[in-house]
């Protein structure tokens, strides 16, 4: 079994073998985390959408996370396309990206959270 967060997680377990009695038990196990996440944002009065690469991501109203194996990077760069009547006002956050460009891969710290917001007003 591979944990690759650090949450408790249980098992129940069941034993068997050919002329041997059956042993039922738990195992609890703590897990280690072994990856940085990106939670992707929207926000200001204007609207639009960002891509991850080519593809358009559904940003829900919380974000969207992405989870990336420590000492990986994004795969792609972000885009952020305003919607007509907005416009894209800059990235912010805690990622590495600012300005209106294309925000380029980039790797997280070992076991960072990190937020990335699109910002567009009208």
């Amino acid at each position: 079994m591979t944990l690759s967060d650090d949450d408790v997680h249980n098992a129940n377990l069941k034993v068997s073998a050919p002329n041997v009695p059956s042993i039922n038990g738990a195992l609890k196990a703590r897990g280690m985390r072994a990856h940085w996440s990106l939670n992707v944002k929207v926000a200001g009065s204007g609207s639009g959408t960002i891509a991850f690469g080519t593809l358009p991501l559904v940003i829900y109203p919380g974000g969207t996370t992405f989870l990336t194996p420590n000492g990986q990077a994004l795969a792609s760069p972000f885009t952020a396309t305003a919607d007509p009547g907005s416009t894209f006002t800059g990235w912010s956050g805690s990622a590495p990206c600012s300005g209106t460009g294309t925000c380029a891969p980039f790797t997280g710290a070992d076991n960072a959270d990190l937020t990335l917001q699109a910002n567009f007003s009208k």
